[in-house]
């Protein structure tokens, strides 16, 4: 598989919606505890969307079913 191929993007996305997604979990308890201010956490929450928005667009480029 070259690393264009629509499997290879598909890993791509998730690892990073998964690595975004974690590391919103850990802002969150970062300033739950007040060690993060709120803009920190906007801020990886917007990451998070960004990557669930592209994984998303690459889904319905691709033909898969998101349901």
């Amino acid at each position: 598989m070259s690393p264009s191929s629509p499997a290879s993007e598909i890993e791509q996305s998730v690892s990073k919606l998964l690595q975004a997604t974690k590391k919103l979990l850990e802002s969150l308890t970062a300033w739950s505890f007040g060690e993060l201010p709120d803009n920190q956490v906007h801020q990886d929450y917007q990451t998070l969307d960004t990557h669930f928005s592209h994984i998303s667009r690459t889904f319905e480029l691709l033909l898969l079913p998101m349901e």
